[in-house]
């Protein structure tokens, strides 16, 4: 079961018992897909084999009733690809009214041949200039965000390897700092890098947790990846690392980038801390959108006219008008063309799902001196305000250039990062309409019949005279990274200094 779901590049296999019944599932690419029906009897004996006789780190017997967790390692002989070694993080709870669910998360340990970048994982450029930016700091603490199973992990290890091969020698043998990191349990393995797991004592004096950290922290490290920060506790230990002069790297639950700030206060980080410009380095928020497949991606323009034919389904069809007109508010004609949706029947290239992949839509902020003094007084709204007015992209503005790229379907965008009329994109825009933006493109007609979508090239659609510009600059991402405003002498932003900023 394991070597199939390896082969598949299955992220999370569940088993599902609901009362005689059971449903086996993979999760490919953020999709999850029915595979299997068992009947009870035979899911509750896979289960306990699965827990008893092949897991580690977990209680004496399985039982279906309560939460339980525990680890699997093992090599596979997975066809085409030799042995392959896999953790496995093996989650169990009851279901009711007379089941139990078994989630494993699969995770691939040092694939042979692979080095991941962040051009592969689907950063932008400006984004990648910002993370190295974070990353070539002495000290600080780089913190990446999002939602459980957004690809945190992959994205740390691949700034810790990064890191790793700034520091080599000559002969690529030796590293010259000392990278410690603290994870439960760890997921990648990272050449050059000491990985402590998690040791849990049956004394419950002390958190396991910070007790690896404080157990890392007397092993001379220069180094500190901490795999979340989840209490106060391993918060102030964070803190006291990055205090103590060295580089930290670690992951917390936000919504965004900025909304870790927050939820390190909850966490019992103070402004004071926040507030220093040697504290946080870098802030990252990432999710992962579904990537098209380039086979089979239906275009806006059919789309639109086969689900107004009948030919495809849509459970809400005003809802869908709904977003082809927010769609209609945030691109211009020409810009629709590059607009496609999943195929619901998809094809062989991607095993009838429509998906090829998943790719990275995110926001990486390097805190400006302004920035970091509102966070010293607590003022994140404040701090919002000044990144976007200095040109800052957001994630979903970084999900819609995918999307006007033609690699993601608007409506995972919007389920994944929020309605698109939320993007800054739109703002400019509204700033276009209002004539307060030098306006150079061509005019050009916004406006289009929701289901009665021309081709941009037709003369209708130059019609009415309203003027837009392209956004996207030549590497399809929105404006580049802000300079760091200069401040006056009341630590306010310089006016000239703004005023020259903008009109640049």
């Amino acid at each position: 079961m394991l070597i199939e779901a390896v082969e598949n590049e299955v992220s999370d296999l569940h088993i599902e018992v609901e009362g005689d019944d059971s449903l086996v599932r993979h999760r490919i690419n953020g999709q999850l897909k029915n595979v299997d029906t068992w009947d009870s009897v035979h899911a509750l004996k896979m289960a306990q084999v699965i827990y008893t006789v092949v897991a580690e780190e977990k209680d004496v017997t399985f039982n279906p009733s309560e939460q339980q967790a525990a680890i699997i390692n093992r090599e596979l002989l997975v066809p085409g690809e030799g042995n392959i070694r896999v953790r496995v993080r093996l989650n169990t709870i009851p279901a009711y009214p007379s089941g139990f669910n078994v989630v494993m998360r699969i995770l691939k340990m040092g694939k042979a041949g692979t080095k991941l970048t962040f051009d592969m994982l689907g950063y932008s450029f400006d984004q990648i200039e910002g993370i190295k930016e974070s990353i070539a700091k002495p000290v600080g603490c780089t913190i990446i965000s999002g939602t459980t199973g957004s690809g945190k992990s992959t994205s740390l290890s691949v700034m810790l390897t990064r890191l790793v091969n700034e520091n080599l020698d000559v002969a690529r043998t030796s590293c010259s700092i000392k990278i410690i990191t603290v994870e439960d349990p760890p997921e990648y393995e990272v050449p050059h890098v000491t990985q402590s797991p998690v040791v849990r004592s049956k004394s419950k004096d002390e958190n396991p947790f910070s007790a690896a950290i404080k157990a890392a922290m007397r092993c001379d490290p220069d180094v500190l990846m901490v795999g979340e920060v989840r209490d106060e506790h391993s918060a102030e230990l964070l803190v006291h690392a990055v205090q103590s002069g060295h580089q930290a790297f670690t992951t917390v639950h936000a919504p965004s980038a900025l909304g870790i700030v927050p939820r390190l206060r909850s966490l019992g980080v103070s402004n004071d801390v926040l507030g220093n410009d040697e504290f946080i380095a870098g802030l990252v928020y990432q999710a992962l959108l579904p990537v098209l497949c380039n086979e089979c991606k239906v275009s806006m323009e059919t789309y639109v006219n086969k689900v107004k034919g009948g030919e495809y389904f849509v459970e809400d069809k005003f809802g869908f008008e709904q977003l082809i007109e927010r769609l209609d508010k945030i691109t211009m004609p020409e810009e629709k063309k590059n607009i496609f949706f999943k195929n619901p029947c998809g094809c062989s290239e991607c095993d009838k799902t429509g998906i090829s992949g998943r790719t990275v839509a995110a926001e990486v902020i390097v805190p400006d001196l302004f920035m970091i003094d509102c966070f010293f007084e607590g003022n994140d709204t404040k701090a919002k305000e000044h990144y976007k007015k200095k040109g800052g992209e957001f994630a979903l503005d970084h999900g819609i250039t995918k999307m006007l790229d033609g690699r993601a379907d608007p409506r995972d965008v919007e389920k994944k990062l929020g309605r698109v009329t939320g993007a800054v994109r739109l703002s400019k825009i509204e700033s276009l309409k209002n004539g307060s933006a030098e306006l150079e493109n061509p005019v050009l007609n916004t406006e289009s019949d929701l289901f009665n979508i021309e081709d941009s090239s037709s003369a209708e659609n130059v019609s009415k005279g309203t003027t837009v510009i392209s956004l996207t600059n030549k590497k399809g991402g929105l404006s580049s990274k802000p300079k760091n405003p200069k401040l006056n002498q009341n630590n306010e932003v310089d006016e000239s200094e703004q005023n020259n900023n903008e009109s640049e």
